[in-house]
């Protein structure tokens, strides 16, 4: 069986767990302009103009001011007299403003497909790097119960009235003046989003966070969307189609140490499950294709077949054949064996690139988004394995996304509905999150050790301006008091 094979039945078993192919870092911006375009349907937006003023800023083929000023387009869109010491200074001036605010995650150059820091559906590009995980997420919203999410983002995505597209509009192509109707809901994904524990909850706090559209400016509101959407794909790449969301325990910015190993713990169990999710994926397509009937003979042939030479090294190929014997000592089939040790190589070919370099797999398109979004640290480099401290914007997403507009409830009752819903634990309920980690195999917290984080994440949430503690030791929590 050629590698051209297997690479074809692993991107089929990303499809079946996911609904996306994880080859790759996939950045908030990248997401966002997926999951709005998807949202916006067929547009033409024309950035060409833009890019080659601002996208050179960074890189090795940037562009003087006076380069900038002899475009004919430019001249006429700034309204310019050719090049002046006063008029090169000023072009030098917009070009590093805008290149603070489009090109924050690094993401937008000329030349190629790229997206900017987008505010509005002018500023959507093509730029696949999203790997379509935008299309899965804007599908999921799409087929909510009048569409109040989709509605609010592209009500969002329309308005002029921001900083950032004023400064941009001059330099934008002709544009379309209203949004093409909605595209019809993926049949597909809705299945998937029933089926997964994750989706069909996220559906349900996007629609909680559209009740804010009124009450926040558009860029909150945007941003709010982007980072719950990074959050929420980074939960269903670690539970899939299961039905229940595997437990994640919160840091406070000040925490006990016996909390954060415990956050390791849990976050390394959630790895462990994105892997055996995609197992699961991949069991059902090999039976499919009839491949749990073959000899053990032919399941250690598997080494040389699915695993060739050209492609794996010795140490790959000689793994698959250990971790096979090591799974039938352990009592199972030969083919349950032989898909364990199948496992590892399939998810490592998503990640490689056509011309036969390693990329990004599944596990590192995870660690990249938790990195990204700020809820995995250290963000970039530090002692130890990562471990979950959200920042104040993950937090202004889940506040938003949980509770209703106006609504007030004790921390306690928050905390467990971020619990039901996602898999949060932060020591809120101690003796019962306790219990939670325990069933995972964590022992080495203690009741107090959870009471005292828990209230670092009240602390936190004060600061953020969402919770408030009165002289009996309530606290409560609301996203607008």
């Amino acid at each position: 069986m050629p590698e051209l094979l297997l690479a074809e039945v692993a991107e089929r078993v990303a499809n079946a767990t996911w609904g996306f192919v994880p080859a790759r870092d996939i950045k908030p911006v990248h997401l966002a302009n997926g999951m709005f375009r998807a949202l916006a349907g067929p547009i033409e937006p024309d950035l060409a103009l833009l890019k080659k003023v601002v996208a050179t800023m960074r890189g090795k083929t940037q562009k003087s001011s006076t380069e900038i000023i002899e475009i004919a387009d430019f001249r006429a869109a700034s309204e310019l007299p050719l090049s002046t010491a006063v008029a090169e200074g000023a072009v030098t001036q917009l070009r590093k403003a805008l290149d603070v605010v489009l090109n924050q995650d690094g993401a937008f150059y000329e030349g190629s497909t790229s997206t900017p820091t987008l505010s509005h559906w002018h500023h959507l590009t093509k730029d696949p790097s999203d790997q379509r995980a935008g299309h899965l997420l804007a599908h999921v919203l799409l087929g909510a119960p009048e569409r109040a999410a989709a509605l609010a983002i592209r009500g969002a995505l329309s308005k002029n009235d921001d900083a950032v597209y004023r400064l941009t509009a001059p330099l934008l192509g002709n544009q379309e003046d209203e949004l093409p109707a909605f595209p019809a809901p993926d049949s597909d994904i809705q299945q998937k989003a029933q089926e997964s524990c994750v989706l069909k909850n996220l559906q349900e706090s996007f629609t909680t966070l559209a009740e804010y559209e009124p009450y926040l400016d558009k860029t909150a509101l945007l941003q709010r969307t982007v980072t719950l959407a990074g959050f929420g794909l980074l939960l269903h790449l670690f539970n899939g189609n299961s039905d229940t969301c595997q437990p994640l325990l919160l840091c406070a910015s000040d925490h006990p140490m016996a909390v954060r190993e415990a956050s390791r713990h849990t976050l390394a169990l959630a790895r462990r499950r994105l892997r055996s999710v995609f197992g699961d994926s991949l069991r059902q397509e090999l039976i499919q294709r009839g491949d749990h009937k073959l000899s053990e003979e032919e399941y250690r042939d598997w080494a040389s077949t699915w695993l060739p030479a050209e492609s794996f090294t010795a140490d790959q190929i000689q793994r698959y054949a250990l971790e096979y014997e090591q799974e039938l000592l352990a009592g199972e089939t030969h083919f349950e064996a032989a898909v364990r040790a199948l496992t590892g190589p399939a998810m490592a070919i998503i990640g490689r690139t056509k011309s036969g370099q390693d990329s990004v797999t599944p596990e590192g398109c995870s660690k990249h988004l938790g990195r990204r979004i700020g809820l995995q640290w250290p963000r970039k480099h530090g002692r130890g394995e990562r471990y979950l401290m959200p920042v104040g914007a993950v937090y202004d997403a889940l506040v938003t996304s949980l509770l209703h507009h106006k609504e007030v409830i004790q921390a306690e009752v928050f905390w467990e509905l971020a619990y039901k819903r996602f898999g949060l634990i932060c020591g809120a309920l101690p003796e019962v999150d306790g219990e939670r980690l325990a069933r995972l195999g964590i022992r080495n917290v203690t009741s107090a050790q959870l009471a005292a984080n828990a209230r670092g994440i009240i602390e936190d949430l004060t600061r953020l301006g969402y919770a408030r503690t009165y002289a009996d030791d309530v606290t409560l929590i609301s996203a607008m008091w």
